[in-house]
């Protein structure tokens, strides 16, 4: 089997045995919907025709985008996901690769991903057949991505020896760099397996978000948007003190980018295919 079926078999089993808690993760928290929900609304096409969520699990865009297109097709490879997608008359739900998506070139307005491209083997080419089924002028957008330089910093504070980690730092390389270890326990899953689960953060070590962008532009998009999102910490700070003070530490992180790229979590990204786009 190659590396590439690996992580797909991966995904399944990952998927599988994760399904009854996967709702419970933070990004299905109400302050992370409405932040979505916002996201979407400004960055819809004027035209609503059709939509592609895309590894759309059990349907966290999905949600939103059937109560805005005509038409809305979602697509996963692990069936015990796309079953929990809230059935409705304007909507596909079909088991499929990205990599293998048979949607006819420049077929949808929007298409969307969301805590996805990191589970692939590769991504990029993900990322090319996304721009390929989209229509000229058509909206691309991804969202809840690892930022290379915040997993990079992380590991090499883990590996440094005879220093003092604080409690938050502690926790955050817990919940990264040491997670497979902890799902490999709750879930009876080799931490092989997880790791290939999520290949392009696990193994490859996440996104660098100039490279992205400079990926995005060679792939027939404009108006490219890569951004930065979730400072470290920053659940505990709504939910601890305030999310007027977590609204305030992220405005001042935002002024000292790029030089504070590595405090923050994950990346997002927006694009809108040129109309001489060949892919």
């Amino acid at each position: 089997m190659s590396i590439r079926e690996q992580v797909v078999q991966a995904n399944i089993e990952i998927h599988t045995k994760m399904i009854h808690d996967y709702e419970s993760e933070p990004h299905w928290r109400p302050e992370n919907i409405e932040k979505v929900s916002q996201r979407l609304q400004n960055l819809y096409p004027e035209v609503r025709e059709s939509a592609l969520d895309v590894g759309a699990g059990t349907g966290f865009l999905t949600r939103h985008l059937v109560k805005d297109f005509k038409k809305v097709n979602a697509i996963d490879i692990t069936p015990a996901m796309l079953a929990k997608v809230p059935q409705c008359d304007n909507l596909t739900v079909e088991i499929c690769q990205v990599e293998s998506m048979s949607f006819p070139d420049a077929t949808f307005d929007f298409v969307c991903a969301y805590s996805f491209l990191h589970h692939l083997y590769d991504p990029i080419y993900a990322l090319k057949e996304m721009i390929r089924v989209m229509k000229p002028n058509g909206v691309l957008y991804v969202d809840l991505e690892p930022n290379a330089s915040y997993w990079d910093s992380l590991k090499r504070v883990s590996e440094m020896e005879r220093i003092s980690i604080t409690p938050l730092v502690e926790r955050e390389i817990n919940a990264t760099i040491n997670i497979a270890r902890q799902v490999s326990n709750k879930y009876a899953i080799e931490s092989s397996v997880f790791e290939n689960a999520e290949y392009s953060k696990s193994i490859t070590g996440g996104f660098k978000a100039v490279e992205l962008e400079q990926s995005l532009r060679d792939l027939g998009l404009s108006s490219v948007q890569v951004q930065f999102d979730w400072f470290m910490g920053q659940g505990g700070v709504m939910h601890g003190q305030s999310f007027e003070l977590a609204k305030e530490i992220e405005d001042y992180l935002r002024t000292a980018l790029p030089a504070s790229a590595n405090l923050f979590k994950y990346l997002w990204f927006t694009g809108v295919k040129r109309r001489n786009c060949d892919h």
